[in-house]
């Protein structure tokens, strides 16, 4: 893996624990919602580039 991505998953691994105390985790049910909530925002704009694509196409 290059440098640049180990680099951006250290940073992406940061961030969470700074919006999310690992003291407040105390099940996988708990770190399941915090990484949902986490990535919501990402895996909507995603949804969102790809349907705005599709559109396009028709």
């Amino acid at each position: 893996m290059g440098k640049k991505v180990e680099k951006e998953k250290n940073e992406l691994v940061e961030e969470f624990f700074r919006r999310n105390d690992p003291k407040d985790i105390k099940s996988m049910g708990d770190m399941y919602a915090a990484w949902k909530e986490f990535f919501a925002p990402a895996f909507q704009n995603l949804l969102d580039a790809e349907m705005e694509a599709k559109l396009r196409i028709l």
